[in-house]
């Protein structure tokens, strides 16, 4: 994973705990993606992008237009830096 650079983690909140990684990936679109976690228990999910204006057209578009998983409305924002390995700041 390239640390360096602009953001290219986008943090999806608000998922539903039923929701599955297809839902998920049905609902990301705007760039190639290196890796998607999810944590329904937290009710979140983290995509990286290859690039980061991929993770810029997802989220502006998610932002002007609203994003749906599993038939609930998801908050999306950009994960800024990593504190330390696996935990990530909004």
């Amino acid at each position: 994973m390239n640390d360096k650079g602009p953001p290219r983690v986008v943090y999806i909140g608000n998922i539903d705990e039923g929701t599955t990684v297809s839902q998920v990936f049905e609902a990301i679109f705007g760039g190639q993606v290196e890796q998607l976690r999810l944590k329904a228990d937290k009710k979140c999910a983290f995509v990286t992008f290859l690039h980061s204006n991929g993770a810029q057209r997802f989220l502006q578009w998610g932002l002007d237009n609203g994003v749906t998983i599993n038939h609930k409305p998801v908050k999306l924002g950009m994960v800024a830096k990593k504190k330390k390995k696996g935990v990530f700041l909004l």
